[in-house]
């Protein structure tokens, strides 16, 4: 493991922890299981093999899958809530957003921007 893949961990780490602190959960009106899949892209080119993790704001649960070849990403099915949703890939850097699904199957595109070298 290299120190910057290291330091894209705990980076995502730190906002997941951070961000989770600060938030301010909202009450959902959808009482059902969610499902949230999506794409993972840099670019106009998808990314492979990226780590998407759901955090509910709520409770801390947290569920995770990787994106596949295409960047295609179905996390398991979840209760419904307020969700941090983080995409990691050493090389990018970290993609968070945060969402209240809507419906039964919320659809997201995480774009992951190219990490600069340090220097």
């Amino acid at each position: 493991m290299t120190k910057r893949h290291i330091r894209t961990i705990a980076l995502a780490v730190l906002t997941i922890i951070g961000g989770a602190a600060s938030a301010q959960p909202q009450q959902n009106t959808l009482s059902e299981v969610v499902e949230i899949l999506g794409n993972v892209s840099s670019s106009s080119r998808p990314v492979g093999s990226a780590l998407v993790i759901a955090l509910n704001l709520s409770t801390f649960y947290a569920a995770q899958t990787l994106s596949t070849e295409t960047g295609a990403f179905r996390l398991p099915p979840l209760r419904a809530g307020v969700y941090r949703i983080i995409a990691v890939k050493q090389g990018f850097t970290p993609a968070v957003t945060t969402i209240i699904p809507t419906s039964r199957e919320q659809t997201l595109a995480i774009r992951l921007q190219t990490e600069k070298p340090l220097n």
